[in-house]
């Protein structure tokens, strides 16, 4: 996709924001092009987060503006925000550790599709029928993500492909409440919720945290196929990192935060 300037979706002008008292983050502006795939990098404490956390409007806003699609966020709650298309993937992962992961997801899901999923699944044991059926299941989540259905809604698609890219969902039954997860899962679990969001704006913070280089290469397959690389519709990611080879595979623009 040719980005241009006249494409900006969001703008944010002389920002100081914080947690009170001194700011964080000061004198930061920002213009950001649909498409865009912006790093954010640097040391710990010199803003990374903050930024994120001003743009959903869930720290102090010292003074400045952040302007989304021609519309201030400033003085906006942070479900506002999430309606106007915004999703924030926090650092420390927004679940529900006392529901299940499959409640979990119906918050991202509130149409009943996932109860003919869960309910297939659940019935999987350790016998080598099941394992076949478990092996045609997955079979036919991959055909049903390649679009050879044609009867299926964007949105069950858009599911059957997080259970595909998130393949661990299948090891966990329904029941498990997600506060027993590992952090890896809970990662996992995290990061599905906000892909099923309809939203044009990611913001991402550390988004590979507590993930193996598998699960992390898996989920940087999946920006990829929704980022300016290969999408002519694509997403509009800001993501906090501090792996290069991760940066490197997925940014246009890299902004540094020095700190102090």
């Amino acid at each position: 996709m040719q980005i241009t300037k006249s494409n900006i979706v969001l703008e944010i002008q002389n920002l100081s924001c914080g947690y009170g008292g001194k700011p964080v983050v000061e004198n930061f502006s920002l213009q950001v092009e649909k498409g865009d795939c912006i790093a954010i990098t640097g040391p710990n404490g010199s803003g990374k987060s903050t930024l994120l956390k001003a743009i959903y409007q869930l720290c102090v806003i010292n003074s400045g503006k952040i302007i989304y699609k021609g519309q201030s966020l400033n003085g906006r709650t942070a479900e506002q925000v999430k309606k106007m298309g915004i999703s924030y993937f926090m650092q420390k992962n927004a679940i529900f550790n006392k529901l299940s992961v499959k409640e979990n997801l119906e918050i991202a899901y509130p149409e009943n599709i996932l109860d003919n999923l869960f309910k297939e699944e659940s019935t999987f044991t350790n016998s080598a029928v099941s394992k076949f059926k478990l092996f045609f299941f997955r079979f036919y989540s991959k055909i049903l993500f390649f679009n050879l259905r044609v009867d299926l809604s964007r949105r069950v698609k858009k599911y059957v492909e997080i259970l595909w890219t998130f393949s661990d969902f299948y090891k966990w039954t329904d029941t498990k409440k997600a506060g027993l997860l590992s952090v890896g899962q809970r990662q996992q679990l995290a990061l599905a919720m906000l892909y099923a969001q309809e939203a044009d704006l990611w913001l991402l913070d550390e988004p590979t945290a507590g993930l193996d280089a598998d699960k992390s290469e898996i989920f940087v397959q999946m920006l990829l196929k929704h980022s300016w690389k290969t999408s002519d519709n694509p997403k509009t990611i800001i993501f906090v990192e501090h792996k290069n080879e991760i940066i490197n595979k997925l940014a246009n623009k890299i902004i540094n935060f020095k700190g102090e």
